[in-house]
């Protein structure tokens, strides 16, 4: 099936509210659904954009759950669909695992989650209760530009310091826990912020590290929350991303990625570049992340506009390995994390739609451990949460759990 929605024939519709029917005489008459329908049933409705064919419960109680999940997921107009197809999304894994009398009170707890009417998904057991919505976000308000850029430090006291970055041409700093700026705007960048990191200084103080629309890399005091030094100067076309780290010597460093196509090391105490800039793209450089490899080499990862993913060692300033291939479009997000099984692993981000996870084994060339499909939604900053993969995405937030997609590997090249 190569169409999409919105471009569906008189035919494709016939077909899908012919499957449907024939699954719904299954149900009916008390018998299984039979394989096809079970699997493919919700592409077809998927495909013919009409999604009343699943609007009774029974009959997507009798369909695989991923295979509804799925198809509920890559529509482009998820608010019009059935309770039933919403609620299977919401609690897939519940679902999944539970015998019907389970899925009814599953499904009624989803749809008092989502807010729809109880009636359409009746559950004796929840006719007392009440669903009540209570909002968890905090708005934090000053920017008055596009904020384009976030991060998370601990302040000399513990406490938690979060910065963002503008395209008013400020930094700021706030408490979190509080909700409110911490001192005043941090002001010198001449055009937007694109990027912000938190490391440490030479004397152990809180640092933050900023890149910019303006060609530069800046450097902050985050507790007096004024400029350290002059700005870092050298790349011939805007920031894009930053990242800082301690070397293996002691030494603090910021990685920066320009779009001028190369990766600069600058040293925080002597305010200069390091060594020579890291070239060798065809684009942008678009995300920098500072990691180690199995045999302590320290590296710096980096995904660009020509679709690969290059490691850098910070020692020699040579290329590890050749760039990492697997992406069909501009690479927008790189990240160092740890797994469960104690391995360090590099994600990628890209605008193809895909989430990748490399193993760099040594000896060895590195090779994807997984891959998560994401479209339409573009993946365009990834973090580590312990072993869960974070992905911030043009339309949302996913978390990826790869144990599974690592479990499959592990049999496959055993």
């Amino acid at each position: 099936m190569t169409n999409q929605p919105g471009s569906t024939t008189v035919q494709e519709e016939a077909i899908s509210r012919g499957l449907a029917e024939r699954a719904r005489q299954a149900v009916g008459g008390n018998q299984a659904v039979e394989p096809y329908l079970r699997h493919y049933l919700a592409e077809h409705v998927w495909q013919s954009g009409n999604w009343d064919d699943l609007a009774e419960v029974e009959l997507v109680d009798a369909l695989d759950v991923g295979a509804v999940t799925a198809a509920g997921w890559r529509s482009r107009h998820s608010t019009d669909l059935p309770a039933a197809v919403k609620t299977t999304m919401l609690a897939s894994a519940e679902l999944a695992t539970h015998d019907m009398e389970a899925r009814r009170l599953t499904r009624a707890l989803a749809a008092a989650r989502l807010g729809l009417d109880r009636t359409e998904l009746p559950c004796g057991e929840l006719a007392w209760a009440s669903a009540s919505r209570e909002s968890l976000h905090l708005a934090l308000k000053g920017h008055t530009g596009w904020v384009r850029s976030v991060a998370f430090g601990l302040g000399p006291d513990g406490r938690l310091v979060l910065a963002s970055g503008s395209d008013d041409g400020t930094v700021r700093l706030w408490d979190p826990g509080a909700g409110r700026l911490v001192g005043e705007p941090l002001v010198g960048h001449t055009a937007w912020v694109n990027s912000v990191a938190f490391g440490f200084g030479p004397d152990g103080r809180l640092v933050l590290a900023s890149g910019s629309y303006d060609d530069t890399v800046r450097l902050w005091e985050v507790e007096q929350g004024h400029q350290l030094g002059e700005p870092f100067q050298g790349p011939t076309d805007w920031v894009t991303s930053v990242a800082c780290g301690r070397l293996v010597d002691g030494r603090v460093a910021v990685a920066s990625g320009s779009a001028d196509g190369t990766v600069r090391l600058w040293d925080v105490e002597k305010g200069q570049q390091l060594g020579e800039l890291f070239q060798g793209y065809l684009g942008w450089v678009n995300s920098v992340a500072f990691g180690c490899l199995a045999d302590g080499r320290q590296v710096v990862a980096s995904g660009s506009a020509d679709g690969f993913v290059h490691l850098w060692d910070v020692a020699t300033g040579r290329m590890v390995w050749v760039p990492f291939e697997g992406h069909t479009g501009g690479v927008g997000a790189v990240a160092f994390g740890g797994l469960a099984d104690g391995r360090t692993v590099l994600a990628s981000g890209g605008c193809d739609g895909t989430v990748r996870l490399w193993d760099i084994p040594l000896p060895g060339r590195p090779r994807i451990l997984a891959s998560y499909d994401l479209r339409p939604s573009e993946p365009l900053s990834i973090c580590f949460a312990n072993s869960l993969v974070v992905v911030g995405c043009s339309d949302g937030l996913v978390a990826l759990d790869p144990q599974p997609a690592l479990a499959r590997f592990a049999k496959e090249h055993s």
